[in-house]
């Protein structure tokens, strides 16, 4: 065979070899970034996915807590369903009046009426409250007729306690003495009028 022939054969060989190693590299590098594309798509869509997944969870959260809240609120309203009329009753202001010379409980019918009304209305909520607010006419110094008041609201406290079988939590006690006059204290049906006990609805 011509040599020169030969030469030209090798060199068609090597370059055909040539070009082959090249296709097949350009080859293989696009195949990876197909590859890696593919892969980085795939990772972003799973991401998307769980970010829509917590999207529909917060949704359904937020649309689910108003309605349970609703529903406690109707609960707790149901529990504490007071009749209105009772309530209506113990709300109105009551008083109580005592003698000048000593004091006792001077119970009338009204006023029974009344104290029964609240023996059923604390039963119906324990954590209801009642102030009873002793005052004095005025007759002596402001301190000694604060100190009495107190005394004489303290002890219808107790009168209730024993005769209606409240409980003492149900009321606060408080002695105004003559710091708040209804009238004059110039003659005695005045003075009577300022010795009294009256009775307040706080909740």
């Amino acid at each position: 065979m011509n040599k020169k022939l030969l030469i030209s054969l090798l060199f068609i060989l090597l370059t055909g070899w040539i070009a082959a190693c090249a296709y097949w590299s350009v080859f293989k590098i696009n195949k990876i970034s197909e590859i890696s594309l593919l892969n980085s798509y795939e990772s972003a869509s799973l991401i998307v996915k769980e970010k829509l997944q917590e999207s529909a969870k917060s949704q359904i959260t937020t649309n689910i807590k108003p309605v349970i809240t609703k529903k406690v609120v109707e609960i707790v309203e149901t529990d504490n369903n007071i009749d209105s009329d009772l309530i209506r009753r113990v709300k109105e202001k009551q008083v109580m009046y005592y003698p000048s010379n000593h004091f006792e409980v001077k119970s009338t019918y009204s006023l029974e009426e009344y104290f029964n009304s609240l023996k059923q209305y604390f039963y119906q909520n324990p954590e209801g409250l009642v102030q009873i607010t002793g005052f004095t006419n005025q007759t002596s110094d402001a301190s000694l007729s604060k100190f009495q008041s107190e005394k004489y609201a303290e002890k219808v406290k107790k009168y209730l306690i024993a005769k209606y079988e409240m409980n003492p939590r149900n009321f606060r006690i408080k002695g105004k003495g003559h710091s708040k006059l209804v009238s004059s204290s110039e003659t005695e049906s005045e003075k009577a009028k300022n010795r009294r006990i009256e009775f307040s609805f706080i909740k």
